[in-house]
């Protein structure tokens, strides 16, 4: 077997995820963890996937409010804003986009003309002015619904696509000018564990493998950064007063190589 990442030879591991029933494979090369043969969880993910993991519907929030009640929601924004130094976007695309949190906030403060989100689950199907919503897979959506899309976000999605090469190119194909993303990082250990067993995810990436991964994919302009929560944790309580006083010094997040999420910002232009 080989590293879907760096080609290295990869060892099977005794970490059996249970969704899959499967054995993960290790890349000491580059660190990361791989399930490697394809099993198809298009049903999965139309019904039980929000059920397992708890997803909330969507609600129309401003971005006050999203600033202070969804502070991972927000520290996105402020991510994609600070690494796009201003760039404006027309019509954003979310993979995975689900109840409509990124969502409701872009549009909140205005930051585009067009979304459109493609989620599999139909509980999810929103509606609004602005609003497409396709009930599939992003790689089942006709091409021709996807022209002119400045930016794709996806958030924890990644991970979840098998063939990751193949994802890459067809972005690339869709003349997409930047693509956001987020996935789990496995240089903290509670992290790599709920990945490996819990979760349907093909891959778990650490920073170096995460490199690795973009450069073999030809992107030459991109930025990652590892985050460590401090106003939330899904692990942890974290300290009233701490998390007040972080909020209000607009601190919910500092960089940490050993922080729980691994966010990146790729410039295709």
């Amino acid at each position: 077997m080989i590293c879907p990442v760096c080609t290295s030879k990869i060892e099977i591991t005794q970490y059996n995820n249970e969704v899959f029933s499967r054995e993960n494979y290790y890349c000491e090369f580059c660190n990361s963890f791989h399930i490697v043969d394809e099993k198809d969880m298009s049903a999965y993910y139309a019904d039980e996937y929000h059920k397992d993991f708890n997803f909330k519907q969507y609600k129309k929030a401003f971005w006050l409010k999203d600033y202070f009640s969804k502070p991972r929601n927000y520290s996105r924004y402020q991510f994609l804003k600070k690494t796009t130094e201003g760039v404006e976007f027309n019509n954003i695309l979310e993979i995975g986009g689900g109840n409509g949190d990124f969502y409701s906030l872009m549009n909140a403060k205005g930051e585009m003309d067009s979304y459109t989100i493609v989620e599999p689950n139909p509980s999810y199907n929103l509606v609004a002015e602005n609003l497409l919503y396709h009930n599939m897979l992003f790689e089942e959506v006709p091409e021709d619904q996807l022209i002119g899309v400045d930016l794709i976000v996806m958030f924890h999605v990644l991970e979840h696509i098998f063939d990751v090469d193949a994802f890459f190119t067809r972005v690339k194909q869709l003349g997409v000018k930047y693509l956001f993303f987020e996935v789990p990082n496995i240089a903290d250990k509670r992290v790599k564990e709920d990945s490996l067993l819990r979760h349907p995810h093909y891959h778990h990436y650490s920073e170096s493998s995460l490199k690795m991964l973009l450069d073999k994919n030809g992107f030459t302009k991109y930025a990652i950064s590892s985050i460590r929560p401090v106003t939330y944790h899904p692990y942890e309580i974290t300290p009233k007063i701490s998390r007040i006083l972080n909020k209000l010094m607009g601190r919910n997040e500092v960089a940490d190589r050993k922080g729980l999420y691994l966010r990146a910002l790729i410039n295709l232009t």
